[in-house]
């Protein structure tokens, strides 16, 4: 008797354990789907709120404009933040994400992993992140209206951010104290490789969406700087190439 009651208990754990897998297959795409629904709404919002903003119209209260316009910009983070860790994570812990998705968690622990060390970093950077992600998803699947809308935003908010972390960078250069006087070297590298980073992906959309003439004067320039990347270079060669940068 106490042997069969072993083989039934071990049954009805590999049989509730098959329902427990076959559930959570069944319910990743549903929460996949409601976290759709949600960054689609709060998405919108943003974008209405954004609109409003950028149009002067004397029958709104500016700073009442800007308060919602920074609620609805929170909201939005949220629920893609929330998209990462019901959708994504699961996925990746379920051995049924795609390339993408494992490259996507893997960039979130990475900019995570900043908020000890580097708070200030870590909350511009992971706004940076979550918007890119939502970004990629745009430019893919969404209709044409949409994507002309949320480039505007995407902008606009991309450059606040990357002049944010280089500001950050910045204080951190002009800190006389012991802290940082062993790492400025490192700080210096960090800032070219955004600077970079911002040239390639938001001046670049600049110029492609018509933002602002003059950028386009800055094309040049960089391809000076990409002409650079052929070789090694020498201490000399690597100072003119970043200096390019800062010229930019």
């Amino acid at each position: 008797m106490e042997e069969r009651s072993l083989r039934i208990t071990g049954a009805d754990k590999t049989f509730f354990n098959k329902i427990t897998n076959t559930l959570t297959r069944i319910l990743i795409p549903t929460r996949i789907g409601i976290n759709g629904m949600l960054i689609s709404m709060k998405r919108n919002n943003v974008l209405k709120t954004f609109e409003i903003c950028e149009t002067d119209n004397e029958n709104y209260n500016k700073e009442d404009l800007e308060k919602k316009y920074d609620t609805a910009y929170e909201a939005y983070l949220g629920s893609l933040d929330k998209y990462v860790m019901d959708s994504i994570y699961k996925k990746v812990k379920n051995n049924t994400a795609s390339e993408f998705e494992k490259n996507a968690l893997s960039r979130y622990y990475e900019v995570t992993s900043l908020k000890e060390s580097e708070y200030i970093e870590y909350k511009y950077r992971k706004q940076k992140y979550l918007m890119e992600l939502d970004y990629e998803g745009i430019k893919i699947d969404s209709k044409e209206k949409l994507k002309e809308k949320y480039n505007k935003f995407y902008i606009s908010k991309m450059d606040s951010l990357y002049k944010s972390i280089l500001k950050n960078y910045s204080i951190k250069v002009a800190d006389n104290t012991s802290n940082y006087d062993s790492t400025k070297e490192w700080i210096y590298t960090k800032i070219f490789h955004t600077l970079e980073e911002y040239i390639q992906n938001v001046l670049s959309l600049k110029i492609e969406s018509n933002y602002d003439e003059t950028i386009k004067d800055v094309v040049a320039e960089y391809e000076k700087y990409q002409g650079y990347e052929v070789g090694k270079l020498d201490t000399r060669d690597n100072i003119e190439k970043n200096m390019i940068l800062l010229r930019n």
